[in-house]
This record gives C-alpha cells, structure tokens and sequence, in this order.
C-alpha cells in the first residue's frame, strides 16, 4: 500500500504506525493513545475491517465526526460493510476467495505440468506470487458485498 500511495504523486506523511494485530481492542486502544498526542490526522488506514472498526470505536467515543476523518480497512466483513452503510467506515476492499482459490488452482496446474505459470494472469516478475485484483467497496456498491 505504501508503495501505491508513494507512486501517486502525492505528498504523504505517515503520523502514527503500529500493529494492532488485527484486534478490534488492540487497534482501538493504540488509537486512544494516538489521539491523546493531538497529532493532526486526514485519515486512518487499516489492514483488515477489525481494527479499522476499533478506530471507528475510539473515535465515537471520542466524539470524532466520523464523516470529516475516512477511516479504510480491508477484508469487506459483514460488520465492515455495515458500518460502510452507517457511515462510519469510509471504504475497504474485498478479496475475492474465489479468485484466489481459482488462481491456486490454474498454479497448480501449471506446476503439475512443469510449467513456470508465467502465463497466468496477475504472476509476479519473480514467479512467486499471483495477485487477484481487490475490489473497491464503499457506499456506492457496499450492497453488492454486504452478503459476501
């Protein structure tokens, strides 16, 4: 993520970084501590919808207007899409699970026939990895994802 938000130009300048280890309690109390510094913040990026729904928490808590601070995770969770629905998480990615499982498949039916897979879609330079494309949800087709 860090090197997409370096490659778009613009000027970011990272004010707090930890791990939460995908706890919605851990990721609420280290924001709790954050805010208690008073360090101006644009928004909050999380690595899966449970700590972004610790932060949502602190925040609400704290009285933070969460339509004036985008708080992001990842994951597109039953409990990530309905807060997309209340307003109080901006955005999160789904991971398509049948993609990836259909990408392993395609791999493993190359490497089952001693081909390098380097012709299956979204394989790295190196060989080692197959990316499947997130899927961007928000308001606008949080709908779409919320039965996932």
């Amino acid at each position: 993520m860090k090197q997409t938000l370096q490659a778009s130009g613009k000027t970011i300048n990272y004010a707090f970084e930890d791990y939460a280890n995908w706890e919605t309690d851990q990721a609420k109390e280290l924001f709790e501590i954050f805010l208690q510094t008073g360090s101006p913040v644009d928004c909050v990026i999380c690595n899966n919808d449970g700590m972004a729904l610790g932060v949502v928490e602190a925040c609400k808590e704290a009285g933070i207007d969460l339509s004036t601070l985008p708080v992001l995770g990842v994951d597109a969770t039953a409990d990530g899409c309905e807060a997309i629905k209340n307003g109080e998480m901006a955005f999160t990615v789904y991971q398509s699970g049948l993609g990836q499982g259909q990408k392993a498949v395609e791999m493993a039916i190359c490497l089952a026939n001693n081909t390098n897979g380097q012709d299956v879609e979204g394989i790295t330079e190196d060989g080692l990895y197959v990316w499947v494309p997130f899927e961007k949800v928000d308001s606008s087709n949080v709908s779409e994802y919320a039965s996932k």
